[in-house]
């Protein structure tokens, strides 16, 4: 009785382990990839996507976001121990050791890969770019001020995927809101990046909040602004209802709320979070077009 319970507890143990590292305590980051291609699915399908798309682009944007996470804790193993945000991480801490890591990285691989399965060619094809930006965008910033828009670059691309998996190609509008998902990548992770300012500056990691410093937050407000360019292009192009205008001042002034969080310093990590109910009211901007014609 009494192995049979440790062996429980250790399985509890281990599974915790695991789920901490891929940070599925942590939903932000997966819903921040949810949301563009939620975007894209809408618009691509003016309104009527298809229910398995839906699933399956859900489930690959929790995976994605955990296979990316395991990648980035990998890449930066030697310095999280020496950030304060990161040195109590599972690798900081050695609770699991380097071939652990990479066993668990397979696991979240041949899933996101059977999920795959589902989608056509095209949308395959575009899955290979998806998993080579997610495994070298952790080593962007060892090389450029830029890493936030690699990042950008890389969670915005689950939109050309849900171009095509719905149209099996990919029209003019897929990057408009490409380009609307790489601008509000740019945000928040810019913001996330200004919690770890100092201690980037004190090991040579760069980022745009390196590049600017004390204008961080003026650069972040230009590309919020872009964000709501971005939509009010887009919605006259796509002949949105009049509902979806009624949208953009409110995404203007959430926008402005986490200008507001960033004025009070301690408040960036709350300002990130923040975008996660920003993503879900796009969304519904986006949904509002097609309902009220």
């Amino acid at each position: 009785m009494f192995s049979r319970s440790f062996d429980v507890d250790s399985t509890i143990h281990s599974f915790k382990k695991y789920f901490t590292f891929a940070r599925c305590h942590q939903p932000t980051g997966s819903l921040l990839l949810v949301w563009p291609a939620l975007w894209a699915l809408w618009i691509a399908a003016a309104g009527r996507p298809s229910l398995t798309l839906i699933v399956v682009f859900v489930l690959g944007a929790f995976v994605m976001h955990a296979f990316a996470s395991v990648v980035d804790d990998i890449a930066d193993r030697q310095l999280d121990q020496y950030v304060e945000r990161t040195k109590y991480r599972v690798l900081p801490m050695k609770q699991m050791d380097l071939a652990q890591a990479f066993k668990l990285l397979f696991f979240l691989g041949c899933f996101a890969f059977l999920l795959v399965l589902f989608l056509n060619a095209f949308t395959f094809l575009l899955a290979c770019v998806a998993l080579l930006l997610a495994i070298s965008y952790p080593f962007s910033k060892r090389y450029t001020y830029w890493p936030q828009l690699f990042l950008g670059v890389t969670t915005a691309w689950s939109v050309p995927m849900a171009f095509a998996a719905q149209l099996n190609a990919l029209p003019l509008k897929t990057w408009g809101v490409f380009l609307i998902a790489v601008a509000w990548g740019v945000v928040y992770d810019t913001t996330y990046a200004m919690m770890d300012l100092s201690d980037d500056q004190n090991f040579g990691i760069k980022s745009v909040a390196v590049l600017f410093r004390s204008h961080t937050p003026l650069f972040i407000f230009v590309m919020q602004l872009l964000v709501i360019m971005g939509m009010i292009f887009l919605g006259f192009a796509l002949h949105f209802s009049y509902a979806y205008f009624i949208f953009l001042p409110l995404v203007f002034f959430a926008f402005l709320y986490q200008q507001w969080l960033m004025l009070k310093k301690q408040a960036y990590w709350k300002a990130y979070k923040n975008n996660a109910w920003l993503g879900a009211l796009i969304f519904c901007a986006f949904l509002s077009g097609y309902l009220f014609v």
